[in-house]
């Protein structure tokens, strides 16, 4: 699988720990999406934007969301691993790739998020989880690798979303935690989406990382 993506590199030089921001957007939008949410971060960085393969809508979905035929890891699972392949292709290819690396996702990027948060630990330095779930296959899957020091996870879940409940999101976290994860969990009063709050708990979260 090849995935459509954008690098932007910062005005200014490039040093050892300039952070790479990974995003992925959610179903029937593109790789511009999550632009406007890098201000966040309040320094410069590296922007990857990976763009699902498959139209859907208006835009794109890394996978659709059927598993009446096919398994949610049959489904999900080769993408998360294409992902995973071609990020690192990329900052192999860039020479950048032991810069500290974020992942920043919304519904099926969130998902993904999640999932490489968990199966790759040691990669990440964070994982910014925005509406999205826990695949049941990588929770089963998931082995704790007491050598390797954990990405930070920030959780964000809106207590309407008719997608992915709060529940939903208070299981996330309670999974990461019990298996050595530090979390940042908060759920905003909005349906699907990204509350303005969820914007500046973000920017407080992460003076702290970067």
């Amino acid at each position: 699988m090849d995935y459509r993506y954008e690098l932007l590199y910062p005005k200014e030089k490039v040093e050892a720990k300039t952070p790479i921001v990974i995003t992925m957007h959610g179903m029937g939008s593109n790789f511009y999406d999550l632009r406007p949410l890098l201000g966040i971060f309040e320094t410069p960085v590296i922007q990857l934007h990976i763009q699902g393969n498959i139209p859907f809508g208006n835009g794109f979905a890394f996978f659709e969301p059927d598993f009446s035929q096919q398994t949610e890891e049959q489904v999900i699972g080769p993408v998360i691993s294409a992902v995973y392949r071609q990020i690192n292709a990329i900052l192999i290819k860039e020479k950048i790739a032991k810069q500290p690396k974020f992942i920043l996702g919304f519904s099926q990027g969130a998902i993904l998020t999640v999932s490489l948060s968990l199966l790759y630990p040691g990669w990440l330095r964070g994982g910014i989880v925005l509406s999205g779930r826990l695949p049941v296959f990588v929770e089963r899957m998931f082995i704790d690798k007491n050598d390797v020091k954990y990405p930070e996870i920030f959780v964000s879940q809106g207590e309407k979303d008719p997608l992915f409940a709060p529940q939903t999101g208070q299981h996330l976290t309670n999974y990461l935690q019990k298996h050595g994860y530090n979390v940042f969990y908060r759920v905003y009063p909005i349906g699907h989406g990204v509350h303005r709050k969820t914007v500046s708990d973000l920017k407080n979260w992460l003076r702290r990382k970067v």
